[in-house]
């Protein structure tokens, strides 16, 4: 039974796959609870809080978790941590958060009035929506949330992805150009047929022959790169930010108004430079969505820029 780990504050999760995919998540909340941080409400401070908000990271108490469901899934994915099923990725995706990553962000400026276990509900309920909703504890920043969310892309770095979110940037939005300082092509090797030169007489001439190109280079080539968060972390083979995407609306069959193709025609043109098992899992993903699997494309239609 082969073992994960998952680096956090300088500690490693070490979780088995066979274990915490599609099963009550038991080992996972003795695991999340042997660090003090996560054994106490990342709202209130309860003692050994047993559910979670999958999106924010955090880890709260049974009480402070209905107070989450009332905000909306747009803003909290509620899940218990001793009832509900968790994949393999939303595992290791709530490891690399826990309370005092997530907590660092959302609470980087700790209010005086947090409120307690004891606290009534309708306080915990202001500021709970004080603290997601209106993010009157986070530090701002000066850098652009696009650059902090490529860059945790690029650095594989969770925490610093959830900042961008909190920043308020759009994971379906492209990257500029200019932000891609080495671009990861989309359109694949020339496939060439090799033909013999023949003479007047039908005989090929030796050591002589004509090299032709099967492959099309679609219009405006520099757009046919990687431009799109959710498909370098595919590139980058990083299956638990796709998962964090996703829990924040990536939406692979969207249009890229450069191209006019789908998204999801983009990354089946350029199946080359993704492994299988990254497609695979976006594939599930999208399956589980309703949505259609992503077929591997070889050509791009030159007339109408759509894939066929």
């Amino acid at each position: 039974m082969g073992l994960s780990s998952v680096r956090k504050k300088g500690k490693f999760y070490n979780l088995s796959s066979d274990q915490v995919s599609l099963k009550p998540c038991y080992s996972l909340l003795q695991e999340i609870h042997r660090y003090s941080y996560n054994k106490i409400c990342a709202d209130c401070s309860a003692e050994n809080p047993d559910w979670c908000s999958l999106n924010l990271g955090v880890i709260i108490c049974i009480e402070c978790s209905g107070i989450h469901r009332s905000l909306g899934t747009h803003i909290s994915k509620v899940r218990s941590l001793t009832l509900d099923k968790f994949t393999y990725e939303a595992t290791l995706l709530l490891c690399s958060l826990g309370n005092a990553n997530s907590n660092s962000i959302w609470e980087a400026f700790k209010p005086e009035n947090k409120p307690g276990k004891d606290t009534q509900k309708e306080t915990k309920t202001k500021y709970i929506q004080a603290k997601y909703i209106h993010k009157r504890f986070m530090k701002r920043s000066r850098e652009n949330p696009s650059q902090i969310l490529f860059d945790a892309i690029q650095s594989g770095n969770i925490p610093k992805a959830l900042e961008a979110i909190a920043l308020g940037v759009n994971v379906n939005d492209p990257y500029p150009l200019e932000m891609l300082s080495d671009p990861v092509s989309l359109i694949p090797p020339p496939f060439l047929i090799r033909l013999p030169v023949l003479d007047i007489y039908g005989n090929p001439y030796p050591n002589k022959r004509i090299d032709i190109s099967l492959s099309s280079t679609p219009k405006d080539p520099e757009y046919y790169v990687i431009r799109y968060p959710i498909h370098l972390a595919l590139y980058k083979q990083d299956l638990v930010m796709v998962e964090f995407l996703f829990q924040y609306g990536s939406n692979t069959f969207q249009i890229d108004e450069a191209t006019g193709c789908l998204l999801a025609h983009l990354i089946g043109y350029g199946h080359h430079v993704i492994e299988q098992n990254a497609l695979d899992f976006l594939n599930l993903k999208n399956s589980l969505r309703g949505q259609p699997a992503i077929d591997k494309l070889n050509t791009i239609s030159l007339s109408s820029n759509k894939m066929c």
